[in-house]
């Protein structure tokens, strides 16, 4: 009992406490501060990863479309509904 009092009134345990609970929660950079940055990060990154994914996949439909007459015609059939003279297009959804 006698050691434990004394490591809790000795002057250098109580500042090293002081100063960990102020660096933990009232620093400006504090530890919830930073894991709500490194969570906004992970979520950034992984938006940026999506979008070169889908930048080379338009990329290389791009490639297709400009040089494939077919598959031109085939995106513009489905996209945007265009017939022949004399067909007909049914539309399901």
């Amino acid at each position: 009992m006698k050691i434990a009092l004394r490591l809790l009134t000795n002057k250098y345990i109580i500042a090293s406490i002081v100063f960990i609970v102020m660096i933990l929660f009232f620093s400006p950079y504090d530890y919830f501060t930073i894991r709500k940055a490194q969570a906004e990060l992970d979520d950034i990154n992984d938006k940026i990863a999506f979008l070169n994914k889908e930048s080379d996949r338009m990329n290389t439909e791009l490639s297709t479309l400009t040089t494939d007459t077919a598959a031109l015609e085939k995106y513009a059939r489905e996209l945007y509904h265009q017939k022949k003279e004399g067909e007909d297009v049914y539309v399901i959804k």
